[in-house]
């Protein structure tokens, strides 16, 4: 079950169990929504205490930011988008991923490229170890 905690007059804070992180409602002149989380079918509904203790709506929300791009921060901002052209802040990398018809997948595109480095580090002298895990990468990305 989904709690909300007023924090102070303006700030709104829902705590969620996994898989989602918690969100943050900062309500004022500029309403933001830190960190909207994820929910599987992008059910905007997993939102609607927070937004009735604040006494808003997704209407209301001015910006969205995003702290990181880990899917239960940035999942539901892609649908939420849908709702309401708002402002994002977030890093360049983390707004490719909200922007892309499939979130995770783009999450999950986005890490396939900053492993390879890694990949490389790791098994300089193993490319079959490399490429089976380039393959599991490939089968994730087409799984979204």
């Amino acid at each position: 079950m989904n709690i909300v905690e007023r924090v102070s007059d303006n700030i709104y804070f829902l705590r969620r169990h996994c898989p989602s992180s918690n969100t943050t409602l900062i309500k004022g002149e500029v309403n933001i929504l830190i960190d909207p989380g994820y929910n599987p079918k992008g059910n905007l509904s997993s939102l609607s205490p927070l937004f009735k203790e604040a006494k808003l709506t997704v209407k209301d929300i001015d910006e969205m930011w995003l702290t990181h791009n880990h899917s239960d921060h940035t999942q539901m901002a892609y649908f939420l988008l849908q709702e309401k052209d708002m402002r994002v802040v977030c890093h360049p990398d983390t707004k490719r991923i909200v922007e892309a018809a499939f979130p995770i997948r783009g999450l999950i595109e986005l890490e396939r490229e900053s492993i390879q480095p890694i990949l490389n580090r790791l098994y300089p002298d193993r490319k079959s170890m490399r490429g089976a895990l380039e393959k599991l990468l490939s089968i994730l990305i087409r799984f979204y």
